[in-house]
């Protein structure tokens, strides 16, 4: 699977039950903590890697920790197990605050489910409750990524259905243009063949209960085509209250888990990278010292792992080779003949690792 397309995927394979909901509409207020669950999957077949699957389940928290003028200051929290098409299955934790879609992380290891434009404003998925029979069109950037291609769609309200106890408007998403479109300026995705995107929201509260979306999509790349397949299902599991003093904890700690992942991410740039890695170790330990049962602690403890496996410099690590014999190494020629490096003992080799994305 190519590195960057699961940071642009959605959509899943099973709907997940709704939990138990107090009586009557409850309405988004600061201090609630809304839970999703979901699944997502991604079929790829084609060439150059031939067929290859990659399965995702993940708990997700929206809670609301503020609000600034009409949008919403809410803590993600994503906690779930992927399965990529080669090596074991891998736990993820991810932790931010955000008040719009531009303060979503755009990590290419495992997607944020939150990346759906529809998504990113969860527990309401839309700024205006729909009305019953509304259509409109609407500009929306492919999957959510800023600066992406934008393409046009047409969003309906096509009926209603009750989920447990609420009255849920059902509302659909197509691509305004016949299929397939092609994406002249696209870095991925050359031709969608199939979109579309089914939301069930509270009527009372325009809260989103349930989505499901799907897309198949044609990549051209040098050195063959592939065909991918994208399904991803997300239901509300439930909402509790929160007392303020946990609601203002939450956002401390999941600013400093954020603001922890940019500078552990910008330390192959900083000048003193051994002092700037210990600052951040000491920090996190710190953290866990402090707050053994913060709801984020899996996230510190992942950080501090990747800390822990923090490689020397490149500087010193291509010093450490020099003068050394090269690993052993076994790849295809352009003609499709298995080369050793050994066959080139005694000569200048170049080796260039790229990627076509």
């Amino acid at each position: 699977m190519r590195q960057g397309l699961p940071a642009l995927v959605l959509s899943g394979l099973m709907t997940m039950p709704l939990a138990a909901q107090a009586p009557g509409p409850v309405r988004p207020a600061v201090g609630q903590e809304w839970t999703y669950r979901a699944t997502l999957a991604v079929r790829e077949r084609g060439e150059p890697t031939g067929a290859s699957a990659f399965d995702y389940k993940v708990a997700t928290t929206a809670t609301l920790v503020g609000k600034r003028g009409s949008e919403w200051e809410v803590v993600r929290y994503e906690k779930g197990a992927a399965r990529p098409p080669m090596g074991p299955p891998m736990a993820v934790t991810r932790v931010w605050v955000a008040t719009s879609a531009a303060d979503y992380p755009t990590s290419d290891d495992v997607p944020p489910i939150a990346l759906a434009p529809t998504l990113v404003g969860l527990p309401v998925a839309f700024t205006a409750i729909p009305k019953p029979g509304e259509e409109a069109r609407e500009q929306f950037r492919l999957l959510g990524y800023p600066g992406l291609v934008q393409l046009n769609a047409i969003r309906r309200v096509t009926g209603s259905e009750r989920i447990g106890a609420r009255e849920c408007l059902v509302v659909e998403r197509q691509l305004a243009d016949p299929l397939p479109v092609k994406i002249p300026e696209g870095p991925l995705f050359a031709v969608i063949e199939g979109f579309s995107e089914k939301l069930w929201i509270e009527a009372a509260t325009g809260v989103l209960v349930r989505y499901e979306g799907r897309m198949i999509a044609k990549l051209g790349a040098d050195g063959g085509e592939q065909t991918v397949e994208i399904e991803f299902r997300l239901a509300l599991a439930g909402v509790k209250r929160l007392p303020p003093a946990e609601t203002r904890t939450r956002r401390q700690h999941a600013l400093t888990l954020q603001t922890t992942e940019r500078q552990i991410a910008q330390l192959c740039d900083a000048p003193d990278r051994a002092a700037a890695t210990a600052r951040l170790r000491t920090r996190l330990r710190d953290f866990q010292r402090r707050y053994p049962n913060s709801p984020y602690r899996e996230v510190a403890r992942r950080q501090l792992a990747a800390l822990q496996e923090e490689q020397p410099p490149p500087a010193r690590r291509v010093a450490n080779l020099l003068g050394k014999p090269a690993p052993e190494l076994r790849l295809k020629d352009l003609e499709g003949k298995e080369r050793t490096l050994a066959d080139f003992r005694g000569k200048i080799v170049i080796l260039n690792f790229f990627a076509s994305w």
